[in-house]
């Protein structure tokens, strides 16, 4: 089963290229939340 779904409206690789032409950046976490700064956060 896919969980994920890149297609459409839904694609990273051209959300991510918009973003650099409009001269943004994009602040992608892959994985779990990890707050290191609190203990045990």
């Amino acid at each position: 089963m896919n969980v994920y779904n890149f297609e459409g409206r839904y694609d990273m690789v051209k959300f991510v290229k918009l973003v650099a032409e409009a001269g943004l950046y994009v602040h992608l976490r892959i994985g779990l939340y990890v707050c290191a700064e609190w203990n045990y956060g």
